[in-house]
């Protein structure tokens, strides 16, 4: 396990935050669509090419879904002011990041459990992807393909969340 700040793999998840704010500011659709592609190819090779170089940390652990989720939020709320959107799709786009977030809070602030060490989940993993792709035709502006894939996230979220619920508990003397 590597104790160094800037791997190639800490800096591929760096690289999530410029991308954001280039994908906002920039007039161009296609430069915005390379900047989501962006953001995802270094998504999947973050964790990667931290595994195969021997660069996995307890940083680089906690910055990959953390800058993930920068970029997430950061994009969704400029489409969602830009587009005027209901709420309802901001519950339902974060309800995984939401609820995991608060029980995490919640647990540690009253030493309920001692928790099991918290990775990424697979089911988690397909939320993350079907987020970015609502983002993709948030972009667009296809509203209808965004919505549907708004209603498969609040699918796949409430399965992370109780597959969240089991594996904390499984792994965890509460």
């Amino acid at each position: 396990m590597s104790n160094k700040i800037f791997t190639s793999a800490n800096l591929l998840s760096f690289l999530r935050l410029p991308l954001a704010l280039l994908l906002i500011i920039s007039p161009s659709l296609v430069v915005k669509y390379v900047c989501l592609i962006l953001a995802i190819l270094t998504d999947i090779f973050d964790g990667f090419i931290a595994r195969k170089l021997n660069q996995s940390s307890k940083l680089g652990a906690f910055i990959d879904p953390f800058f993930d989720k920068i970029f997430v939020f950061a994009v969704f709320f400029f489409f969602y002011f830009e587009l005027e959107l209901q709420f309802y799709f901001v519950i339902f786009y974060f309800l995984r990041d939401i609820i995991t977030s608060i029980s995490f809070i919640f647990i540690r602030f009253f030493h309920l459990c001692k928790l099991v060490e918290l990775k990424a989940r697979y089911v988690g993993k397909i939320v993350t992807l079907l987020q970015f792709f609502a983002l993709f035709f948030l972009i667009l502006g296809q509203l209808v393909l965004f919505k549907i894939f708004v209603y498969s996230i609040l699918l796949f979220s409430v399965i992370a969340i109780i597959d969240y619920f089991f594996y904390v508990l499984r792994g965890s003397k509460c």
